[in-house]
């Protein structure tokens, strides 16, 4: 007598075929991947993103995203976050990046107190649109305000004028995280000089 496989075994035959070539290790890695420090940041590096060592000096943190061997994206993390124990204090330094930019003559189209983005675990942030004079690269900044202190994201599309981020900016934003443990020692010396 002739055994037939019956159609709800198929998938179990495939599943233990998958194991097999890929083992539970393999599998965890890939859809677990490790998370860097970055300064006062946690991140999963998405797809695409990586660090820009040589843009990084100074009071920033530079990550480009590349497609097609150009850049699209570029966001710089502000290192140190201000302190803003009130949100009248907060409000206070999103007007001072404002007038940074109007000074610029940076064009500022859009300034929202609670964005539809969030950023570092809040589920909103005080978000300016705005497009650079010297290039007319469209630039946003999040600011999301978390535990008394403002952190700036500043978001560069290389590619596009549209107003919204596109899937890879709000993948990275998505990602990032307030380092539990702060600025490395190190840094903050650094920093401070």
């Amino acid at each position: 007598m002739k055994r037939k496989l019956h159609p709800s075994s198929i998938p179990g035959l495939l599943l233990l075929m998958f194991m097999s070539f890929f083992p539970a290790s393999e599998i965890s890695a890939q859809s677990n991947p490790q998370s860097q420090t970055f300064g006062t940041y946690q991140l999963n590096l998405p797809s695409g993103w990586q660090y820009d060592t040589g843009s990084s000096g100074g009071e920033f943190l530079t990550f480009i995203h590349t497609a097609n061997g150009k850049t699209d994206y570029v966001i710089k993390l502000k290192k140190q976050p201000v302190a803003c124990p009130t949100k009248k204090d907060f409000n206070k330094e999103v007007v001072k990046i404002f007038y940074d930019l109007y000074e610029r003559q940076d064009y500022v189209d859009k300034f929202k107190n609670d964005s539809e983005y969030g950023a570092l675990g809040e589920d909103q942030s005080h978000l300016i649109t705005f497009n650079l004079k010297e290039n007319s690269e469209r630039g946003f900044i999040l600011s999301p305000w978390v535990n008394g202190k403002m952190y700036n994201i500043y978001i560069y599309d290389k590619v596009s004028q549209k107003k919204e981020l596109r899937s890879e900016a709000l993948a990275f934003i998505g990602a990032l995280r307030v380092n539990p443990a702060g600025a490395p020692a190190e840094e903050k010396t650094a920093m401070a000089v």
